[in-house]
Order: C-alpha cells, then structure tokens, then sequence
C-alpha cells in the first residue's frame, strides 16, 4: 500500500490525533503527516518548522501530501467548512512522551527566537528526536514573529497583525 493509500486509509480509521489548528497522522515508525484545512496555514506551519529544523531543533520535513478530506457527516478531520482537500506535509516523529529539563527549555526557546520563532508555544509541543535532539514539534501560525518573515520575504510581512488576517 502506498504512503498516500495508507495516510487516507489511518485516517478513515480514526487513527489520528487533533490539536489547534492540525490533524497529525503517524504513518510510519518514522514519518507523520501534519494536515491542515488551509494550504496557506500548512504553508506557514512548514516553513516555520523548516527554518527550525535547519537549526536543528524541529523534526525535519520531507514535503508536501494533499489529500482527499474522508468526511464523516460534513466535516473532514480537519473540520474543513472550504474543501474537500486535506493539506498536508510529510514530518519526522518524534518522541514526545519525554521529560524536558529547564534548561532545554531555556535553550530551546533561546534559538527558536534567535531565528525569528515565537516560544510561545513550546510547553507541551516539544519532543526527542530519534538521536536525543530536544525540538519543538508544534509551529501554530498564530505565534508568527515578525522576524521570520522579514528574513525569509525581505520584509513583505510588517506586523503579526497581518500575518494573522492572511490566514
């Protein structure tokens, strides 16, 4: 069965776990998918936990995978009131049932706001890698630094305000 047949199928099955703003799908001993009901939204999320990931502090990502939303009455996992689509990208797990001591944390949040990503939301979104990397696993748009956008966009995005209407 493909990764895709299998994604869909885990899905249908109820074999998924919801947060915020993602539906996040283990489909493999080593890769995930986390999807959104917005390709803008996946989007952000991707790009931000890339940028982390070069650091070394998030799961790595390995593109995107759009699906066909299952629906269960009219809504998708996603609860997606705007598609039929399920958008998604492909991400290393991670250990998440871990204790993270302070300094981790500190240094943690350290880098993340060192490369333009808000902490905010580290607290219960944090992990081990395979090889015993703390990373943050979670990059919620609605922590969005100004930062960021300016390295990556050369400044296009002036304020989180604005961020945040784009979504």
């Amino acid at each position: 069965m493909s990764f895709h047949a299998k994604c869909f199928r885990l899905i249908e099955q109820g074999q998924y776990r919801k947060g915020s703003w993602a539906v996040f799908v283990q489909v493999t001993d080593t890769l995930g998918v986390k999807f959104y009901d917005s390709p803008s939204v996946r989007d952000w999320s991707m790009v931000a936990q890339e940028c982390a990931a070069e650091v070394g502090i998030a799961p790595k990502v390995y593109g995107i995978l759009d699906i066909k939303a299952p629906r269960f009455g009219n809504l998708s996992p996603c609860n997606s009131r705007f598609s039929d689509r399920m958008y998604g990208y492909v991400t290393e797990i991670v250990d998440t049932d871990v204790h993270i001591e302070q300094h981790e944390m500190d240094n943690l949040a350290d880098t993340l706001r060192n490369i333009g990503l808000s902490s905010r939301d580290s607290y219960g979104n944090v992990g081990h890698t395979s090889d015993g990397t703390t990373v943050q696993f979670d990059f919620d748009p609605c922590y969005a630094l100004r930062n960021l956008f300016e390295n990556e966009y050369g400044g296009y995005i002036e304020h989180n305000d604005e961020l945040i209407s784009m979504l």
